[in-house]
């Protein structure tokens, strides 16, 4: 998998992420992640989220997206201000349609 991913929301904005080493993600910022499968024809998100700290967040949901979903890789953006995430959450969320958040709903 490439080192950053661009995913396009419903508003037609473009959304950079970057591939966290190894799976691991080592910054506690606030900022939206993506759990994805990689396919050859390309990343497909399974997950979308948005957390105030990137570092000790995101484990909640890891394991049931490698279990059900088939999860390979996380992404993430840093957002600081809650603001912002939770547009590009709802803008990814709306474009994407990750089925594990469709579950969640």
């Amino acid at each position: 998998m490439k080192d950053h991913v661009e995913f396009t929301g419903a508003s037609g904005a473009i959304y950079r992420y970057a591939l966290a080493p190894d799976g691991r993600v080592t910054t506690p910022s606030g900022g939206n992640y993506l759990f994805v499968r990689d396919r050859p024809e390309g990343p497909i998100v399974v997950f979308a989220g948005e957390t105030s700290n990137l570092m000790s967040n995101l484990a909640e949901h890891w394991p049931e997206a490698v279990e059900r979903y088939g999860a390979t890789h996380i992404l993430t953006r840093l957002n600081v201000p809650s603001r912002i995430r939770a547009q590009e959450l709802e803008d990814l969320l709306q474009a994407l349609a990750p089925p594990m958040n469709a579950g969640a709903a």
